[in-house]
């Protein structure tokens, strides 16, 4: 599969802007903040790529950096197979970048001026430009507002327009910064699905998307990557994101009725290497998570003794499904909060 982003150990350190007391004792120190640290990444062609993280995790940094608005101080970035430090130019005209907070449109100008304004500035002929305004309006569905102030129109419509301009050059690429922030439930669904169905699986565009929405990625990204303070913990698939759970496996078992005192003797008997939580009784059925695990290096039991085990303690069990770690737990397990380095 070919590779359209690919960073390799970015670093982004800034100066930290000193108090006037400290010009003056120390005029020589020079205080860092570390932005990113070692940032590696491959993005391939034709899929919306998340990048999830927290606030401050330094997600808007590196679309910056993979934008040519901001130069890495180490390590190297190819974006379309250009690199975004000796061919910024070539790089910018094969991406477009579209944010959530967005105040650069003229607000009393319609929105096929506001197109025409910055399809001149990027150096599209007249005679196509029309066209591609006509076509990246109906591609967004705002081709009935063609000649709407932009200051009429919803938040959700300005994120539309948002993606309209950063697809008039037609890009190979489009990076979106939180596109659903300050979107209400609906029109951040609405979205999230055009995003999907129409600019990657119509268009075939590559979407490099930043997004503390967990929902987000779970409904439209292929592959994800979590940040947290400047660093990558994990990328890939979901399922290829689950290193530190590789000694538990986990299955939702349903019972016909519990018998007295059973969830203790099965713990006994698994000699600690299982847990039991009930998740829901209904009638006389119950519904429970198993955890099977390794303790103090012995071999991990198998479902399947387990299930023996159940059944000579009198349960009667009805079904077995191998259940998979959600991702807001795979999220929350890579982005507890760490220890702040000394700083000066």
């Amino acid at each position: 599969m070919s590779i359209a982003i690919e960073t390799s150990r970015i670093t982004k350190k800034f100066t930290r802007i000193k108090q006037f007391r400290d010009l003056l004792s120390f005029p020589l120190l020079r205080k860092e903040i570390t932005a990113l640290q070692d940032v590696s990444l491959k993005v391939h062609k034709g899929e919306v790529f998340c990048l999830l993280g927290p606030n401050g995790a330094g997600k808007t940094t590196l679309i910056k950096i993979l934008c040519t608005l901001m130069l890495p101080t180490e390590g190297k970035a190819v974006v379309n197979g250009l690199d975004v430090v000796t061919s910024p130019g070539e790089v910018r005209r094969a991406i477009g970048y579209a944010i959530s907070d967005e105040r650069s449109f003229y607000w009393r100008l319609t929105a096929c001026q506001n197109l025409k304004f910055f399809g001149i500035l990027n150096n599209i002929p007249a005679p196509e430009l029309e066209q591609r305004i006509k076509n990246v309006l109906n591609l967004v569905d705002l081709e009935k507002k063609t000649h709407t102030p932009f200051k009429d129109f919803s938040l959700g419509m300005k994120q539309r327009m948002a993606i309209a301009r950063a697809l008039l050059t037609d890009p190979d690429i489009l990076f979106m910064d939180e596109p659903t922030r300050s979107l209400d439930p609906a029109s951040a669904d609405s979205l999230r699905h055009f995003i999907r169905e129409k600019v990657v699986d119509q268009q075939g565009k590559t979407v490099f998307l930043a997004t503390h929405n967990l929902r987000e990625v779970e409904e439209i990204g292929h592959r994800i990557a979590i940040i947290h303070s400047g660093k990558i913990k994990a990328s890939g698939a979901p399922a290829q994101m689950q290193p530190v759970f590789e000694r538990l496996d986990r299955y939702l078992i349903c019972l016909k009725t519990l018998p007295s005192g059973f969830i203790e003797k099965i713990g006994q008997q698994m000699d600690g290497q299982i847990s039991i939580q009930i998740i829901a009784e209904t009638g006389q059925d119950v519904e429970v998570e198993i955890g099977l695990t390794s303790v103090d290096g012995k071999k991990k039991p198998e479902i399947s003794d387990v299930i023996a085990c159940m059944v000579n303690r009198g349960g009667k069990i009805q079904s077995c499904v191998k259940k998979e770690i959600p991702l807001y737990e795979i999220y929350s397990t890579y982005t507890k909060s760490e220890q702040k380095e000394n700083e000066f």
